[in-house]
């Protein structure tokens, strides 16, 4: 397989990832059964990867006796897994925490040499020039998917070890970042989730004052919006004076298009694209893999 690579620093050099790997680049468990909720195995899919974290708060566990057939890709920590099928090309550097886990058959394992380290691996394989090439050789007649093979060929960029580290040391720093800043949104929408729950479906500030007292939370400005009772409605009680509408009452509702992926001049780095795993478990949708080129959303063209 050929690639058009740019030109890299002097003392840089381009080789293909099968160079700085032990062993072969594997996929994960094939059939994994039915999932069993206590003692089996958890294992890694897609859906399990955000940013450039694990999230493990929707992790499917299979029997062992399933697990035990894919030993080749039982995690011991260290490992960097890409994503192969769907939401493709999103990259984790496995934490010794998840020493004993497996993935899926979405996902590749890597096993990068000592001397390179996964952190460089990861990084490369996240870089523009990498997400472009997996992209641009992913298999779209069904579902979108990257063969081992492309996966293995793909050219990283090696400079001096001394650069290396540096490099990797100041973007795991930023890395590292991103993932508190994340984890802190994470509990921003939480919290907004709860307020507007006990806000508009519980009716807390309501009831509060219904009963005479202080609604929790707010100043009084913001209380004084809320009235002191409930009215029935089609849809049950609701604050007295409140209307019952729906969502084209109050804005337009459009539907958006995926241009086709079998013409790469529809994608390239403009405008973001927000695709359905964007939008997995987020109120606020801050992030996404895919853009689109201008070209294809410009009203005027």
């Amino acid at each position: 397989m050929s690639f058009s690579l740019p030109e890299l620093p002097n003392q840089w050099t381009f080789s293909p990832l099968e160079d700085f790997v032990k062993g072969s680049i594997s996929y994960g468990v094939v059939q994994p059964g039915v999932a069993v909720p206590d003692g089996g195995v958890p294992i890694i899919r897609v859906n399990n990867f955000q940013g450039s974290q694990i999230n493990l708060s929707d992790v499917m566990r299979i029997t062992p006796e399933i697990e035990t057939k894919y030993g080749r890709t039982r995690l011991s920590g260290g490992e960097v897994l890409l994503t192969l099928v769907g939401s493709v090309g999103q990259v984790a550097v496995v934490p010794k925490a998840m020493a004993g886990f497996n993935v899926a058959r979405a996902v590749a394992v890597i096993h990068p040499l000592l001397h390179i380290g996964p952190e460089w691996i990861a990084l490369c394989l996240r870089s523009p020039l990498s997400q472009h090439l997996l992209g641009s050789r992913a298999n779209t007649t069904v579902q979108v998917t990257i063969n081992l093979k492309d996966v293995r060929a793909l050219p990283i960029p090696i400079p001096p070890e001394k650069e290396r580290r540096q490099i990797t040391k100041m973007l795991c720093a930023i890395d590292d970042r991103i993932a508190l800043l994340r984890e802190t949104n994470t509990t921003l929408e939480a919290i907004a989730q709860a307020l507007f729950k006990s806000w508009f479906v519980d009716f807390d500030p309501v009831r509060a004052k219904q009963e005479g007292r202080e609604p929790e939370g707010m100043d009084a400005d913001t209380a004084a919006l809320f009235p002191d009772s409930f009215e029935e409605s089609e849809l049950g009680l609701v604050p007295k004076g409140w209307k019952i509408g729906m969502i084209k009452d109050i804005g337009e509702v459009i539907c958006g298009k995926t241009p086709p992926t079998s013409e790469p001049a529809n994608y390239g780095d403009d405008v973001p694209f927000i695709t359905i795993p964007d939008m997995h478990n987020q109120l606020v949708v801050t992030t996404t893999k895919r853009s689109l080129s201008w070209f294809e959303v410009d009203p005027n063209r």
